[in-house]
């Protein structure tokens, strides 16, 4: 029996999406059934017979009994390992609708949407296969599906999903210069283990040249764990060696973005600034509408207000689902005067994130229209010094709001303990790091034994990836108090990020017996206990 029309619909569907397929189309009726034999028997020859002939058999078993999805799912497994992606379209909805938490076919509907442009809806199919509990590799299973998704995860920017999925593969033993240039990159961009950042990247880069594969974002891995690891001039050195050996506008962007991070974390000079300038422009004049040319050209407090909003708001109407770009962006404009505008980019990033917080609060707190946070020259200008502090605060359920009420605690008792805590702990929870440290040492220089800010003083050097100075503040925590979780989840992650990993074995191990219910630091147990050679005891953890 002919079923030209669904297909037709299909191609009709991408053709609007802008795919047109790269392989043959097979369209159902060129396909002539016998309905005396028997396709499946013939399923042992698929793998070894040319494509053309292989489909035949695993249609006409489609054909011999529409409603068997074993037979669809050999039909669909074949179509996507050859290119023909409209399989993947016409067949895996109802595939998913009969295993809703087949994890496999979600990564073939995510690699379909990837293939054709589509990189928030494959996205939400990676999330969806994470959120359900992905965890290991299938029995049967095509490596570029997990990549592909990873990959749009990454571009997203929501590195959870993507270190989730790119560590599976990793860790099950599956090399792929793609994904482990995405699970460098993850680490490296988190600060997470950057001397691991560092392994998977060479890794990746010498699996890319001997593959042919992926070479320049492995390049673009290598280029950021060097610069991660304290070796500026290496890193410079690999990435200028891609932009040279690709001249893509994908390279100058990375470039450009590498140059920005030494600029705004290891050295101020105008020669870096100058040269972030020059290759962001470079990227946006060979790409003008690219996602990494626009996120890079765009870097708040890289460029002048004006020059970030006109790349901005360009990047807000072509990739308005981006994890990366949406909070620092909205946060350049200033209430009330431009509150409709700052709303209106909530809505749209509401509509891809329905729950998302900072969105939530740009859109509905009158406090949080332009999301500016007060700095403390201005913030202390109204300043009450006879304002009770700590009854005000405790009225306040949001960081934001209780920011510049702690800055004025501050400037009017700075010997007060309390006041220096709770202005680190707000900064902090807003993401400013940098000042968040400042402040607890503040703190910790009128209480240096107090475990809270000790341990705080290395958390925040551990989130800056200075682990040795973490080490040092959160060891002195252990010697005051040695079953404290909180000091001993970041001992696990510090020890984690140094290399350290039998350290982190045997203080993860510690927290995880005394404090089975925090999680905060099991990441970095497993992947110690994996790195130290002990796999079963890394699988349980991730098991749980």
């Amino acid at each position: 029996m002919k079923r030209t029309l669904p297909l037709l619909l299909i191609i009709l569907i991408l053709s609007g999406l802008g795919f047109a397929p790269a392989t043959t189309t097979y369209a159902q009726e060129t396909v002539t059934c016998d309905p005396n034999t028997d396709y499946k028997a013939l399923y042992d020859e698929i793998w070894r017979i040319p494509y053309e002939e292989a489909r035949v058999i695993a249609f006409c078993a489609v054909e011999a009994d529409p409603t068997d999805t074993e037979a669809i799912f050999i039909l669909v497994d074949l179509d996507y390992t050859y290119g023909n992606i409209e399989s993947v379209f016409l067949y895996v909805p109802s595939l998913l609708e009969a295993s809703p938490d087949d994890h496999y076919l979600m990564f073939l509907m995510a690699s379909a949407y990837h293939q054709t442009g589509q990189r928030f809806e494959c996205y939400q199919m990676a999330k969806q296969a994470v959120d359900k509990g992905f965890q290991s590799l299938p029995s049967t299973y095509t490596t570029g599906a997990f990549v592909d998704a990873a990959n749009c995860s990454f571009e997203v920017g929501d590195l959870y999903v993507t270190t989730q999925i790119a560590g599976v593969l990793n860790f099950s033993g599956v090399p792929h210069p793609m994904s482990d240039a995405i699970l460098s990159l993850s680490f490296s961009l988190f600060s997470i283990n950057p001397e691991e950042a560092l392994t998977i990247a060479q890794q990746a880069l010498d699996n890319a040249n001997a593959m042919d594969l992926g070479i320049d974002y492995a390049t673009v891995a290598l280029a950021w764990a060097l610069t991660k690891n304290g070796r500026t001039d290496e890193g410079i050195a690999v990435i200028n060696d891609g932009v040279e050996r690709f001249q893509t506008s994908f390279m100058y962007a990375m470039r450009a973005w590498i140059y920005a991070f030494i600029y705004s974390t290891q050295d101020l000079s105008q020669a870096n600034l100058d040269n972030y300038l020059a290759n962001a422009q470079t990227a946006y004049d060979m790409n003008p509408t690219g996602y990494w040319e626009l996120f890079v050209g765009g870097m708040v407090g890289m460029n002048d207000d004006a020059v970030v909003r006109q790349y901005g708001e360009q990047m807000m109407a072509l990739y308005p689902y981006s994890q990366w770009y949406f909070g620092g962006f909205v946060g350049l404009y200033s209430a009330p005067e431009e509150c409709n505008k700052i709303i209106a980019f909530a809505d749209v990033y509401l509509s891809y994130y329905p729950e998302d917080e900072t969105a939530l609060l740009y859109k509905n707190d009158p406090e949080w229209c332009g999301g500016v946070v007060i700095e403390p020259e201005s913030s202390t200008s109204d300043c009450d010094p006879n304002t009770d502090f700590e009854a005000t605060i405790a009225e306040l359920s949001d960081w934001a709001q209780i920011l510049p009420v702690a800055q004025c605690w501050v400037e009017s008792q700075p010997d007060n303990v309390g006041a220096n805590t709770v202005l680190a702990d707000a900064y902090w929870s807003v993401g400013e790091v940098e000042k968040s440290l400042e402040a607890y040492q503040q703190a910790l220089a009128l209480a240096p034994e107090d475990v809270y800010l000790l341990t705080s003083v290395a958390d925040a050097y551990g989130a800056l990836g200075d682990y040795e100075a973490c080490l040092e503040n959160v060891n002195y925590s252990l010697e005051l108090d040695p079953q404290n979780n909180y000091t001993l989840a970041v001992a696990t992650r510090c020890s984690h990020g140094a290399g350290d990993y039998a350290r982190a074995v045997e203080v993860g191990a510690t927290l995880l017996e005394m404090y089975p219910d925090d999680t905060t630091a099991l990441y970095e147990l497993a992947d110690s206990y994996r790195l130290t050679g002990d796999c079963e005891n890394a699988q349980a953890i991730v098991d749980v």
